[in-house]
């Protein structure tokens, strides 16, 4: 989960996300914040805010123009204000109970996890919160019905819980965290709550907001969202997978992995009629075989074979010299080989084999992955090689090719609904730190 981002700037951020208004996205660091963040933003020098209308100008400058507008809440209905996409009812009624939910689960939420993680109260305030969630949620869908302003209001706060808690993270009595997750995640009588959560999480707005899968599940993401296969996505803790993956889904314990076919069940609790299948690649020939609507690969055998040749070829040398330079703090340059081979195999124009096929899904995150990483220095490779590595791929002619093929890639839909950048960024900077 992204702590660069608080959690009333998150809320802000789901609904701007579900709204599909377009906006820039500009982080500050909280702890020293710029000398023109107040008397040119917000005078209360607090986050999110934003700058509305005028010119399009650099955060550092904004134009007198824009309306200032900040507090988490007030841009919520400020949001529903504007959005062509309903954030709120059109009933007042209905509207009434939206803010009604926002004003009362937010300060119990609040409690839930901030005051027990950060304060050490007691972990059950927790399971208070979430049972005025379940005294106010109608029997199905969100928080009102469809989802709303609400929604995002008090998702933040139970999203950070689950992290948290799961972890055992805060300065409460160890175990006592883990302890009552468990109930929200086995307890019948927090099954309302659990079906609420999990379908928040499955919507793109969270994703977006929360989530950074890894490069291996990311392939399979980007087919689907090319197939237009219908899917569910369920995420799990990799760092603590839950006890029923491996012995209900993938005995590997390893995603990615699905469960198809079968009745539409909770995902703790696959059907015995389902077909568990798992392995990135054992799923990308699958979605193309599945695929009827949208081919995925080519229906000329050879042109099949090229495909495939160029993901067990790229693949390897690609994110070998990435994850290389990464974590082990080898020569960034191991990639400017990698990326020969690439232009080595692609045809004059397109894609690996012409029209995009499996074997793109196969390699774009390494690529994605690498450029927001040692495109900025991030790793444990000698400072400044990481920038001078990715220079010489953005300016130098010799790799025209890779750069005009990645441009192409990373302009489709289905990345740009998969692949959040500043969470990648954020998160591997913390991890990846140099010596």
């Amino acid at each position: 989960m992204p702590e660069q981002i608080t959690l009333y700037t998150a809320k802000a951020e789901l609904a701007l996300s579900e709204s599909k208004l377009p906006y820039k996205r500009f982080e500050i660091d909280l702890k020293n914040k710029p000398d023109w963040y107040a008397p040119k933003v917000n005078p209360v020098s607090k986050v999110p805010a934003i700058a509305y209308g005028g010119p399009d100008v650099p955060p550092e400058n904004p134009s007198p123009e824009s309306q200032k507008i900040a507090e988490s809440y007030v841009l919520l209905e400020f949001f529903a204000d504007i959005s062509e996409v309903p954030l709120l009812p059109k009933d007042p009624v209905l509207r009434a109970k939206a803010r009604f939910f926002a004003e009362s689960v937010t300060p119990k939420a609040f409690n839930g996890y901030y005051g027990v993680v950060v304060r050490g109260e007691d972990p059950e305030l927790l399971l208070s919160a979430i049972d005025t969630v379940q005294s106010l949620l109608p029997t199905e869908g969100y928080a009102i019905g469809e989802w709303s302003i609400a929604d995002a209001a008090v998702t933040p706060f139970f999203a950070r819980a689950e992290v948290a808690f799961k972890h055992d993270f805060g300065k409460y009595e160890e175990g006592k965290g883990k302890s009552i997750w468990a109930k929200v995640e086995n307890d019948e009588k927090y099954a309302r709550f659990r079906k609420y959560f999990n379908d928040i999480k499955t919507r793109d707005s969270f994703k977006k907001t929360f989530d950074a899968i890894c490069p291996w599940a990311h392939r399979t993401e980007l087919a689907l969202k090319e197939s237009k296969l219908p899917y569910k996505r369920f995420e799990i803790d990799l760092s603590n997978k839950p006890e029923w993956y491996a012995p209900k889904v993938n005995p590997a314990s390893k995603v990615p992995a699905i469960a198809y076919g079968g009745p539409d069940v909770p995902p703790e609790n696959p059907s015995p009629e389902s077909q568990k299948i798992a392995e990135s690649y054992v799923l990308l020939e699958l979605f193309a075989d599945l695929s009827s609507e949208v081919p995925l690969l080519p229906k000329d055998p050879v042109q099949r074979a090229k495909a495939r040749f160029f993901i067990e070829t790229v693949t390897p040398k690609f994110s070998g010299a990435y994850y290389g330079a990464l974590t082990r703090g080898e020569d960034p340059e191991l990639i400017l080989a990698a990326v020969d081979v690439i232009q080595s195999l692609l045809p004059a124009e397109g894609f690996a084999v012409g029209e995009w096929s499996i074997a793109d899904a196969a390699v774009l995150p390494f690529f994605a992955r690498a450029e927001v990483t040692v495109g900025n220095d991030i790793g444990k490779f000698e400072e400044g090689k990481g920038k001078a590595t990715w220079a010489k791929i953005e300016n130098d002619e010799k790799y025209a090719r890779f750069k005009k093929y990645f441009n192409d890639l990373k302009s489709r839909d289905s990345f740009k609904e998969t692949f959040h950048p500043d969470y990648v960024r954020n998160s591997f900077a913390k991890r990846f730190v140099r010596a």
